[in-house]
């Protein structure tokens, strides 16, 4: 994006808040929420964050030519620089932020997916629907940003508020027609989407998930219906009600929203606005008839399993408020897939991998009963752990899920952060039977081990990881890929 510069008082212009030692005729060229991005004449925010202050780091920005600070405490600030007192600075990031991109109104529809699973597979199947009709579409989400050119690895299912505008920004002079984006439920606590509006909402599940961050399952499911408060007056909620929270969603949204429209999707025929009907799932896929208001129609998917039944539903429910369904092209057999989710590695000796992001019981659930109904597989074998310094009440629910239905379980590292990995698989294997498992920390030796073991028939699941490029140790992000190591591992045994 060019340079952009502006003058403080035409950024301060809707926000209400008490400069000190300014005018405001200060060029502010850059909108930083981190000391080490900080550059000559950038405005920083400091944040109170779990871990660090931004107030700490207030002298850093400075010296690295901060043209201004805005601080919650003006007491944390070095004598006469310039300053903006705020009295909450997530939500001042986000509405600065929007007034230095320019991104109030943006030029192309903003359709949010939340839900604990899904989101990603959603986003990506409306994006290769708008390809289909020649429509530029960009995706913002776990996997980063996918846009026309734009490709952007952010670190952050929602990014940073201040990131985020920026990124919009940048789609609006790519032209591109629609963006599809996963919102999460730590953004709608933290204020990153605080200075946005969306055109629709789309609500896929809710599962034990983030419990370290929500406290409890009513706080998470209170999050995600705060989402539905960024549609704009008019905009259209679509939720599945084949999930518990969604089915309490949509009756409360009609009457804490009155003034947006609120449609169901549901994979039992005449349910839900949207339904299946004659709903074949198989290990080639989905093949059913969709119903919505006023319309039916064929519909193709090469996705397996209900849960991605339901991906597809929703995805088709939302594309069909978004274009003409006369129009509609719902032939989408030749989508795979977003990167990491079901994701498929094979081999004529070692059977089938299949790399997934199923990180949460649910959605690990959902992926084991997927396979189990498929014909003429041999034995399913798990390689999986849990995050570090996350929801530690989910560990035994995911060994549970994995004990309930696989032949072999390798318990072993997934992103650890500060936490000992040992300490982690033995929280997972308080919900395994013992004897039922083994414990390989080294993930890379894991897959090894297991891919040795598999015959050509048998199906190998890495599960956690998805599409992540990374494994975070103490602090540190260390390049890793599950589905490079797959492929360089089988390429090991079959040149052996």
């Amino acid at each position: 994006m060019s340079h952009v510069e502006r003058t403080l008082n035409s950024l301060m212009k809707t926000i209400p808040c008490t400069l000190y030692h300014t005018d405001g005729q200060l060029s502010v060229s850059s909108i930083e929420y981190d000391s080490r991005k900080v550059k000559k004449n950038s405005l920083f925010v400091a944040l109170r964050g779990a871990r660090t202050d931004g107030h700490r780091f207030l002298q850093d920005a400075v010296e690295k030519g901060a043209s201004v600070l805005a601080v919650e405490d003006i007491s944390d600030a070095p004598p006469g620089v310039p300053l903006i007192k705020v009295e909450d600075s997530l939500l001042f990031l986000a509405e600065i932020s929007k007034n230095f991109y320019s991104s109030a109104r943006l030029p192309f529809p903003l359709i949010g997916v939340t839900g604990t699973n899904g989101k990603t597979t959603v986003t990506y199947i409306l994006r290769h629907l708008a390809r289909l009709k020649g429509q530029a579409a960009a995706v913002i989400g776990t996997l980063g940003v996918q846009g026309s050119s734009l490709q952007v690895a952010t670190g952050y299912t929602t990014p940073m508020s201040s990131d985020l505008q920026r990124i919009l920004s940048q789609l609006a002079v790519e032209a591109v027609q629609f963006v599809f984006m996963e919102a999460s439920s730590i953004a709608a606590v933290s204020g990153r989407l605080h200075a946005l509006s969306f055109d629709m909402m789309l609500f896929t599940n809710l599962s034990q998930d983030h419990l370290d961050y929500h406290g409890d399952m009513e706080n998470y499911y209170l999050s995600k219906r705060s989402l539905f408060e960024k549609l704009r007056s008019g905009g259209t909620a679509i939720v599945n009600i084949d999930d518990p929270y969604g089915r309490r969603l949509s009756r409360e949204l009609p009457e804490l929203h009155p003034d947006i429209r609120v449609l169901t999707c549901s994979l039992q025929s005449g349910t839900g606005d949207f339904s299946f009907s004659k709903a074949l799932f198989s290990a080639e896929g989905l093949q059913a008839v969709l119903s919505g208001p006023g319309f039916s129609m064929d519909l193709k998917s090469s996705l397996i399993g209900q849960y991605n039944g339901s991906n597809a539903l929703l995805a088709a429910a939302a594309w069909s408020c978004i274009q003409d369904y006369g129009d509609m092209d719902l032939d989408i057999r030749d989508f795979q897939g977003a990167p990491g989710r079901m994701e498929i590695h094979r081999s004529l000796r070692h059977g089938t991998v299949i790399v997934d992001f199923a990180h949460t019981p649910d959605a690990m659930e959902n992926i084991f009963a997927a396979l189990d109904v498929l014909e003429n597989r041999g034995s399913v074998s798990a390689i999986f752990g849990a995050g570090g310094d996350r929801d530690r009440g989910k560990r035994p629910l995911m060994g549970a899920a994995a004990a309930k239905y696989c032949d072999r379980i390798i318990l072993s590292s997934d992103n650890p952060r500060s936490e000992d990995p040992l300490r982690i698989i033995a929280d997972i294997a308080e919900g395994i039977p013992e004897g039922r498992y083994s414990i390989i920390p080294d993930r890379v030796e894991a897959i090894r081990r297991a891919l040795s073991l598999a015959g050509p028939n048998d199906i190998t699941l890495l599960l956690g990881k998805g599409g992540e490029e990374y494994t975070e140790i103490a602090g540190r992000k260390i390049p890793y890929s599950d589905s490079k190591t797959v492929e360089e591992i089988i390429r090991e045994f079959e040149s052996a």
